[in-house]
């Protein structure tokens, strides 16, 4: 087999400092770059050579199909938007001096230079930046967007939540989970759970800021319907309106729904929610809890959902959970949950799911995953979980 046939090419969109990185990694893998864009050719690295305009521009026009892209810009709120717009293939750039675990998992569009470290049962996200020398050990999981500075140190048993960056060496100790979009600064020493949109840094890391962006970007609008709390009560609301605009075919005027609450965890209430405790069970027994249908619904879910429920469960509950365990153990191996004073977080994970699908089969639309812009002319769905306001837009 010749050279040229085990060439493979590939496209880059983002034509900066960090885009000349990656190309170098894709040379030494034997690579051919057959074309670079960028949104601001005027303002690109002078190293960058042939640059053509990005999709921005013209969207229609751009070339979606074609050799597989990676997004080479190292902002990841920026990449999270690309990726939004862009409808490409996308492929993996990875230093051959990088050892990776064969149990861990890379996704598409994710960069690993020299010398990074990713040790076994491992799950890297899209779109995702493995800087120089960064150490990832086991049991992690990198949401998609993230960006892990050089020598960052992760210990086993991280989670790193979507478009967060962690910088130049800062340290996370184990079993620390990162929320989605934080800053964790240079140096920082991460010693307990961060929440979202938080900006960490020191030693040990202390929170400086909570970003407020998203929630003033969503509320400078009117609201057509606006719920205070976000409980069983706003969740089945909510839940009730999307059915009846998905029966009537909606295609009026936009209509705003804001969900306001002070917590940051959407559509299962504080008592139903991560909040609430494996152990604290439902104040009734499920057949006093739930009335028909609803209850049929939730217990076809627990049936196919108590594998990895009761899991949780023990590895979290403790002794009060195991007691739970062996007094339902008949009634849970027989799918008999009438009787059952079943955990509130397991109403809460089902709650949870039951919008997020609905949600979903509203596809005519796209979310930018970093500032929750309307990236076009469709119909936009535009749900923040985990933030202080929701906005429902159609």
């Amino acid at each position: 087999m010749s050279t040229s046939e085990n060439i493979k090419k590939i496209r880059l969109y983002g034509a900066g400092g960090h885009s000349l990185v990656i190309k170098e990694v894709l040379e030494q893998n034997n690579y051919m770059l057959t074309e670079v864009f960028d949104d601001k050719p005027s303002e690109i690295h002078p190293y960058s050579k042939n640059v053509k305009q990005g999709a921005r521009e013209n969207l229609v026009n751009f070339s979606h199909e074609g050799h597989p892209v990676i997004i080479a810009v190292g902002r990841n709120s920026e990449r999270a938007e690309i990726a939004a717009l862009l409808k490409c293939e996308y492929e993996k750039a990875i230093h051959k001096t990088a050892i990776i675990s064969p149990t861990s998992k890379v996704g598409v569009g994710t960069v690993i230079f020299a010398g990074a470290i990713i040790q076994p049962n491992s799950k890297i996200g899209n779109h995702v930046i493995i800087n120089t020398s960064a150490s990832i050990d086991h049991d992690n999981i990198i949401g998609n967007f993230a960006h892990i500075s050089p020598k960052a140190t992760l210990s086993g048993h991280v989670e790193i939540g979507e478009g967060t960056h962690v910088g130049a060496g800062a340290i996370v100790i184990p079993l620390v989970k990162i929320g989605k979009w934080c800053t964790i600064g240079a140096g920082t020493i991460v010693l307990k759970d961060v929440p979202d949109y938080s900006t960490v840094v020191g030693n040990p890391g202390r929170i400086i800021k909570i970003k407020d962006e998203l929630v003033s970007k969503n509320t400078n609008e009117a609201s057509d319907m606006t719920f205070v709390g976000s409980g069983i009560s706003s969740s089945f609301t909510i839940l009730h309106f999307l059915e009846t605009l998905e029966k009537q075919n909606y295609s009026g005027s936009k209509i705003f729904i804001n969900v306001i609450d002070k917590y940051p965890q959407f559509f299962t209430g504080i008592p139903y929610g991560k909040r609430s405790g494996n152990t604290t069970l439902l104040i009734t027994s499920l057949k006093d809890f739930l009335v028909e249908p609803e209850r049929s619904k939730f217990k076809k879910w627990l049936n196919s959902n108590k594998e990895w429920l009761l899991h949780e469960l023990k590895k979290e509950g403790g002794v009060l959970s195991e007691k739970w365990l062996v007094t339902h153990k008949l009634a849970i191996k027989n799918n008999e949950w009438d009787d059952v004073f079943s955990p509130r977080r397991f109403f809460g994970c089902y709650l949870t799911e039951k919008i997020e699908h609905k949600i979903k089969n509203f596809k005519a639309f796209y979310i930018n995953a970093s500032a929750n812009k309307i990236l076009n002319k469709y119909s936009v769905i535009n749900l923040q979980f985990d933030n202080q306001v929701v906005c429902i837009k159609n």
